[in-house]
């Protein structure tokens, strides 16, 4: 049986990370292609919402007993 309290977290952190990318996009696009610091929170959080994505698929997948995944791609 699927954890909740595991999916809840994971949703979380998703959901944690998608906000943190909305809250950077209020940049103008000139604005974000000079500043590296704002580019590199983009992507440490969008890595962190896929991640968690990734953590999530391999719960339910594992705790439904879908089989082994060769690779991540094949939890979804």
């Amino acid at each position: 049986m699927v954890d909740r309290r595991i999916i809840s977290e994971k949703v979380d952190t998703v959901e944690k990370s998608i906000k943190r990318v909305r809250d950077r996009c209020g940049q103008s696009v000139d604005e974000f292609k000079v500043d590296e610091n704002l580019q590199d929170s983009v992507v440490l959080h969008l890595m962190q919402a896929i991640q968690g994505c990734i953590d999530l698929a391999a719960h339910i997948v594992s705790d439904e007993e879908l089989g082994l995944a060769s690779s991540t791609r094949d939890f979804f």
